[in-house]
């Protein structure tokens, strides 16, 4: 845990949908055979994000998270915070295709990337998933 794994966690609710699938289905790919996580849902991709902002206070205590980078951090933390965990809608594989709500996760999250050191470095998961940094550009209706 660190700031690197911070970074790496908003840059992955940044990514576009297709490379969250990508990287959903490969780390449950034990469990799947190597096909589809879909039944698994969305929830990772919160949790991978949510794991490493519980020690954020050590990080900033350290020296490793810089006060301005805690609050764009804790922003992103508090959109998720009111984001409705019990409708079950958001938790479907489809939802990161057509859901307003993961279009503002992924919006507010690339504002966070932006924020931060190193933004331009690409982590490990893009390298190997593709998609990068851009807008999910969700249908309207």
């Amino acid at each position: 845990m660190g700031y690197l794994a911070l970074r790496d966690g908003v840059s992955l609710l940044a990514a576009p949908a297709e490379a969250q699938v990508a990287w959903l289905d490969d780390i449950f790919r034990d469990m799947t055979n190597g096909g589809s996580a879909e039944g698994f849902g969305n929830y990772e991709l919160l949790a991978n994000y949510c794991e490493d902002m519980v020690a954020i206070g050590h990080q900033v205590s350290v020296g490793q998270v810089a006060p301005t980078e805690e609050k764009a951090f804790r922003r992103l933390d508090e959109f998720i915070g009111s984001v409705p965990k019990d409708d079950e809608a958001i938790w479907l594989r489809e939802s990161l295709f057509a859901d307003q709500r993961w279009e503002e996760i992924s919006r507010v999250a690339l504002e966070v990337l932006a924020t931060l050191p190193d933004k331009a470095n690409d982590p490990e998961w893009v390298k190997r998933y593709g998609g990068g940094y851009k807008s999910r550009a969700i249908p309207a209706g």
